[in-house]
């Protein structure tokens, strides 16, 4: 089932919106300046997730129905794919790139499963082993080479297993 065009401008909004969150956030934090088309990457990513998303994935499982988790992975994937910020420094380059990633996929995943967004935030802050599985998965796609390789199925179980250390976790915050 292909997008609809109404279907893919939305998502390319909403692709665009958070990667202006994301440039609005490393200005701040990181005191970087960073040149972007937002629309233009947008544009980009969608474009490569729909295509992988109708010739990989929909053919893949039985039945043809793409989750939560196969869509943030094919996202966070596309995005690596992608690299929408281009730097002199490779490993800039990748870094800046991976962080965007997993930013667009959590934001996603915290929007599709209406988790509330200051306790998936603080978890991130406080939980120690939460930490340090967003740390082993950012490392994992610092060095992801997607044009090699491209694990949507098993980064969707990465991010199925994430949300629900997220959904655990915030139950005990909200008891």
């Amino acid at each position: 089932m292909i997008m609809t065009p109404e279907q893919i401008a939305h998502r390319e909004k909403t692709i665009e919106q958070y990667i202006r969150s994301y440039v609005s956030l490393i200005k701040e934090s990181d005191k970087v300046e960073v040149v972007i088309n937002a629309t233009e990457a947008a544009r980009s990513i969608v474009a490569l997730y729909d295509r992988y998303a109708e010739e990989i994935i929909r053919p893949s499982i039985n039945p043809n129905i793409i989750t939560s988790f196969r869509i943030v992975a094919n996202t966070e994937l596309a995005i690596l794919r992608v690299r929408p910020f281009e730097n002199i420094d490779r490993s800039k380059e990748k870094s800046i790139n991976a962080r965007l990633a997993f930013y667009v996929a959590l934001r996603i995943l915290i929007e599709w499963h209406s988790f509330k967004e200051d306790d998936v935030n603080d978890l991130l802050n406080d939980d120690f082993e939460l930490r340090a599985f967003v740390s082993e998965h950012y490392k994992w796609l610092f060095l992801l080479d997607t044009t090699k390789q491209y694990p949507v199925f098993s980064n969707a179980q990465i991010w199925r297993l994430f949300y629900y250390l997220i959904r655990d976790r915030t139950k005990i915050i909200n008891m």
